[in-house]
């Protein structure tokens, strides 16, 4: 079946549940299987109720396990993935993949050029990591990582396990659902938030939303309180406009 929960890694279970999480009339299963048995923190757990307590559930779990989990969540018949899901997300993923590998022996360049063309994306901005400011709480990574755009200014990437929105200069440059990653210059290749080093050198990626099927999760206006809240910053006003 080609379809994903989201086009793009988010932070929270809910922004990948297809517009369950505000649901009370759904009871969901949710499956879990995470850490490790030689530090005693390996566990398997089966739960089941609402999309939106179930979610908090494997997010202490994941904390509890020690900050990463497998999980496998929400039997649903066909016809409701076909309606709510990211259609074509699993094509999508492989074709980038493909075109990734074919421009490697060209080097760094080549490769971040192709993913460009393939994903009708940009490059927001190009240069050193200036201050990583991340930290760990209850099985996220939360905080900003600030960098130089390349034109003398800076801009401030705002880090809840992913990348979900880009500020420069108090005005909003990209916002989840914007796909938003970064590549380390040196590799070609995408770096995750924990890959992130102070000095690096990295450059900015970000596709818009209306070039990506978005599941309809990312239009559930209820996925997005904690995380604003979280971060101190608005998604909602940015992310659901337009969709």
């Amino acid at each position: 079946m080609d379809a994903t929960g989201d086009i793009r890694a988010h932070p929270t279970g809910k922004m990948g549940s297809m517009g369950l999480a505000s649901r009370t009339d759904y009871e969901t299963i949710q499956v879990v299987v995470g850490g490790r048995r030689d530090t005693g923190s390996y566990l398997e757990l089966v739960v089941k109720g609402t999309p939106a307590k179930t979610s908090n559930i494997l997010r202490t779990a994941s904390d509890m396990s020690g900050g990463f989990i497998a999980s496998a969540r929400h039997p649903l018949p066909a016809s409701f993935i076909k309606e709510h899901a990211a259609i074509g997300g699993i094509s999508i993923a492989l074709n980038l993949g493909y075109a990734m590998l074919e421009a490697e022996s060209q080097g760094p360049e080549a490769i971040m050029e192709a993913v460009r063309r393939e994903t009708q994306g940009r490059y927001i901005g190009r240069g050193q990591v200036l201050k990583k400011d991340v930290h760990y709480s209850g099985a996220f990574d939360i905080g900003t990582i600030t960098m130089e755009d390349g034109s003398g200014n800076e801009l401030t990437l705002h880090v809840m396990n992913e990348y979900m929105a880009v500020d420069q200069a108090g005005q909003r440059l990209t916002t989840y659902p914007d796909v938003i990653t970064t590549f380390e210059v040196a590799t070609g290749l995408p770096v995750s938030v924990g890959g992130v080093k102070e000095g690096m050198e990295i450059a900015l990626f970000a596709i818009d939303k209306q070039h990506v099927p978005l599941s309809s999760s990312v239009k559930d206006p209820s996925v997005y309180p904690e995380v604003e809240q979280v971060l101190g910053i608005s998604l909602a006003e940015y992310g659901l406009k337009g969709i």
